[in-house]
């Protein structure tokens, strides 16, 4: 019988991570890396990615991808794959935002915030999910959503639909997949105190009464915890949804957000 009380160790476990440039990407391949894991950081700004993993301390390997070119995204697994001899673990957390009211949205933005958000984690899946099933070990999905993406808000229809589709296409790949023994789940938080979220405020701040309340105090009294999402919520979350303490949850989407949103 497995030790209930161990840590969670990935040690000998390959990790594949996208959008590890940013905030929320960067602490969970930190994560990752410290639980044992061999991590491959991705991002569409290797340079910046590069700047990262100096500024973290991290040994990660580090390729360039835009997970919306599905060209792009066979090359890097495919890389992987040869260098690695496997990938254990997937965390799709590439992902883009765009305050944009009904009247304001454009076909341009919207196709791509469906294609890094819903397209890149849908075939970023499938081929890592080939080479898992290929390989007959199993293996590990994890989607960064939202939790924009179990209640819209007025401003993020777009955005919200994207992250709905991410929860979507979570329960329908762990359908699919359980059967070669691969996990598929997701997190969902809520506001997340990082660059994007900055960005956020300042998106709303105009739009808002002068004298009424900001943003962030307007998060925080709808969260019953009183703060607001940290990256490294974000990244001890997915370790465990990564590790075997998670080994029978499968199609499941795990709020983070202090209580924003209770189901």
């Amino acid at each position: 019988m497995a030790d209930l009380s161990a840590p969670c160790d990935l040690s000998g476990q390959t990790a594949l991570v996208t959008g590890a440039a940013g905030g929320v990407g960067a602490e969970i391949a930190v994560c990752l890396e410290r639980a044992g894991a061999r991590v491959f950081a991705t991002d569409l700004d290797s340079a910046r990615l590069a700047d990262v993993r100096t500024d973290r301390g991290a040994a990660w390997d580090i390729r360039a991808l835009d997970v919306s070119n599905i060209e792009d995204v066979g090359s890097v697994v495919g890389s992987v794959c040869e260098e690695a001899g496997k990938i254990d673990i997937l965390v799709n957390c590439a992902g883009i935002y765009r305050m944009q009211f009904l009247p304001e949205i454009t076909e341009p933005e919207w196709d791509r915030l469906f294609a890094v958000n819903v397209k890149g984690a849908a075939f970023m899946t499938q081929a890592v999910a080939q080479s898992m099933t290929a390989a007959g070990r199993g293996g590990v999905i994890v989607n960064v959503a939202s939790a924009a993406g179990r209640r819209a808000t007025a401003g993020s229809i777009a955005y919200s639909a994207s992250k709905a589709a991410v929860i979507s296409l979570t329960q329908g790949c762990a359908s699919e997949l359980a059967a070669s023994r691969i996990r598929v789940n997701a997190i969902a938080p809520g506001a997340v105190e990082t660059e994007m979220w900055d960005q956020v405020q300042r998106d709303y701040a105009g739009r808002l009464p002068v004298d009424g309340p900001t943003v962030k105090e307007m998060q925080l009294s709808m969260t019953p915890m009183g703060r607001i999402c940290t990256a490294e919520d974000c990244a001890r979350a997915v370790l465990f949804l990564a590790s075997d303490q998670s080994a029978f949850v499968t199609g499941q989407t795990l709020n983070v957000d202090g209580g924003l949103w209770m189901n």
